[in-house]
């Protein structure tokens, strides 16, 4: 019977595997980085000209809650404002207040906790009838909608970008 051969594998070549492999994850860390920065700025600039377009300082655009407070008011109105704000706030301090775990070590959601879900889900809806609202106030119909909700970043640049003017709330 044959001798198998045996490959050795020194300790200086694990580390210069090692170390290629390091730098190619630094690589693609570092393009991901510059990519989703790049991509972040290009939706804020989307958004900036969104605001300016509905008479709004373009400046709230880059201000987290202010945003969405300007985006559902220009589309809704400023009950449904604080509506959405309020139950984004209310319902993570809920949910993330009311799981707890047991003496199992198993993750339990106590009432606050689902009724921080339910709450949470109210705000998504709001948020969704939002972007209907924001689509009709510029004058885009149902399939620009959809294109809002399920393609919101290029959508939303579309809108920014495009020739579409802002015609008020709708309704």
């Amino acid at each position: 019977m044959p001798e198998e051969e045996v490959l050795a594998v020194s300790n200086s070549d694990a580390l210069a595997a090692g170390g290629i492999l390091g730098a190619i994850l630094a690589t693609l860390g570092i393009f991901f980085f510059v990519f989703v920065a790049a991509w972040y700025i290009l939706q804020a600039i989307a958004y900036w000209k969104i605001f300016v377009k509905a008479g709004r300082p373009g400046w709230h655009s880059i201000i987290p809650f202010l945003n969405e407070w300007d985006r559902t008011d220009m589309s809704w109105n400023r009950t449904m404002a604080w509506v959405m704000i309020a139950c984004m706030i209310l319902g993570s301090i809920l949910y993330n207040s009311g799981v707890t775990v047991n003496a199992d070590g198993e993750s339990v959601r106590t009432f606050a906790g689902n009724l921080g879900s339910i709450i949470s889900l109210v705000g998504a809806v709001i948020a969704i009838i939002s972007e209907y609202k924001l689509a009709k106030a510029f004058g885009k119909g149902f399939g620009f909608f959809l294109g809002l909700l399920f393609l919101n970043p290029i959508f939303k640049l579309i809108l920014g970008f495009g020739n579409a003017k802002y015609q008020g709330r709708q309704g």
